[in-house]
């Protein structure tokens, strides 16, 4: 207020006196805004909902400018609450050394901000935070329903497979999604496996890679919360399969032979096993003597117990010689015997003859 005296006959200003500023000061506007936080939901006007994770930046109002020509600043002390046990109630209390105008938020609760320009203090409504939490989540081998082979340990022969299975702990809640996912050393990335979409995954030689005898899966999930929002992507630990090739197996002289009556034939199993038996189990080791016609089974086992099976077809070889139909010709004649019934001949008589 500015305050002057005048001349009486002229109104002239003679002396004048100004006095001391009043400021008048209005509540602020708190709008407390989420910035900067790409993994954050906002769930309508005062609350926000992320994974524990990740986290969001709160962030409250600036110093109006006609604060600041006045020579004034807004400065924070952010607030939370918890249950006071004696009292039985909630209670505010500040954040120890949170008085800067953004708050980093990292766990569930309830948040304020007490803001003070210099001559009056004032709270801000609250601010809801939901954090949601990661599955406890693991990946092992189960069996097959209904199976009692037991477990491979995921080293698998080819004709082999393994189930594997998630099992979420997290508050006893189960809203997953999965998604199964193999690694790609030609990308070196890891490729979501279509349609593996389950809890359970079976693995055999259809996701084995060409000229590769080692595998790696994990299992990636993702959680629908109580807003209805997909949250808290995660990958479990990979799990290693190994692919063992079942030993070759061949047989010498063959695995088709010819047998004379009388007669028996030395056979060798040969290949890249660690034992051979016969007939299931009756003879063991690699070679055996036949020496009746039929057809009988080998069993090769090579690394990690593979096995492989192959048959030898043993025939009978039976000769009928024959010379041909009887003839009769007159001295000085030529007769010529044809015969038959085998591959190589030799002529006999019952007297000499040239």
């Amino acid at each position: 207020m500015r305050i002057a005296t005048e001349t009486t006959f002229r109104n002239i200003e003679t002396c004048f006196f100004t006095s001391d500023s009043v400021a008048i000061r209005w509540f602020p506007e708190y709008s407390l805004n989420i910035v900067n936080s790409p993994n954050a939901f906002i769930v309508g006007q005062d609350s926000v909902n992320f994974c524990e994770t990740d986290s969001a930046i709160l962030r409250a109002p600036s110093t109006p400018a006609s604060l600041i020509n006045f020579g004034y600043t807004y400065s924070y002390q952010w607030l939370s609450d918890s249950l006071d046990q004696n009292l039985g109630a909630r209670v505010r209390y500040p954040l120890l050394g949170e008085t800067n105008r953004d708050l980093i938020l990292r766990e569930s609760g309830n948040y304020w901000v007490s803001i003070d320009d210099g001559i009056c203090t004032d709270t801000s409504n609250v601010y809801r935070v939901f954090v949601d939490s990661l599955p406890t989540t693991m990946v092992q081998e189960i069996e097959f329903p209904g199976s009692t082979a037991g477990l491979t340990g995921l080293n698998l022969c080819l004709y082999d497979s393994a189930m594997v299975s998630a099992t979420d702990t997290v508050l006893g809640l189960t809203p997953w999604n999965y998604q199964w996912q193999q690694w790609n050393p030609q990308s070196n990335m890891w490729m979501n496996l279509a349609n593996d979409t389950l809890v359970t995954l079976r693995i055999d030689t259809s996701l084995k890679r060409v000229n590769e005898d080692t595998a790696w899966f994990r299992l990636a999930t993702t959680y629908f919360n109580i807003f209805g929002l997909q949250t808290c992507a995660t990958n479990t630990d990979s799990l290693m399969v190994i692919y063992y090739d079942a030993p070759d197996l061949s047989f010498f002289p063959g695995d088709s032979v010819g047998l004379c009556i009388g007669d028996s034939i030395l056979f060798v199993a040969q290949g890249t096993f660690n034992s051979v038996s016969w007939d299931n189990g009756t003879i063991m080791g690699a070679t055996r003597y036949i020496n009746t016609p039929g057809t009988y089974t080998a069993e090769a086992v090579g690394v990690n117990g593979c096995i492989t099976r192959d048959t030898v077809d043993v025939f009978a070889l039976t000769v009928i010689a024959a010379a041909g139909p009887d003839q009769t010709i007159k001295s000085g004649d030529v007769a010529t015997l044809t015969a038959f019934g085998g591959t190589n001949y030799r002529w006999y008589a019952n007297k000499p003859i040239q």
